[in-house]
């Protein structure tokens, strides 16, 4: 069976960054929601960044939660904890991308 390893053996600082990390993505998802919703006014003036807007706002609401799930779970065993943090990054790009972007319209 899988060892399970609790919060006292893996508190780094770089787990707790990574923590704040993907709590702040999921913050993020309602503003990249919406500015991601107001990004196609701009679709005639700039379609290559509106479509790049686009796809980061329907990975921002769907695969980032995913991510931040993932991230929590996976670093809860230890023959997937080298995985979590891959998933913990990966959660804050899609929203960040988003907003960014979405700015620049």
């Amino acid at each position: 069976m899988d060892e399970i390893i609790t919060d006292a053996d893996t508190d780094t600082a770089h787990d707790v960054i990574l923590r704040w990390a993907t709590t702040a993505a999921m913050g993020l998802v309602p503003v990249a929601f919406l500015i991601g919703g107001l990004a196609p006014m701009a679709a005639r003036e700039h379609p290559g960044t509106v479509a790049v807007v686009t796809a980061g706002w329907w990975a921002s609401w769907t695969v980032t939660p995913l991510l931040v799930v993932a991230y929590h779970l996976l670093g809860r065993h230890l023959r997937t904890a080298p995985v979590a943090p891959w998933a913990g990054w990966a959660a804050t790009v899609p929203p960040v991308v988003t907003i960014l972007l979405g700015l620049g319209l």
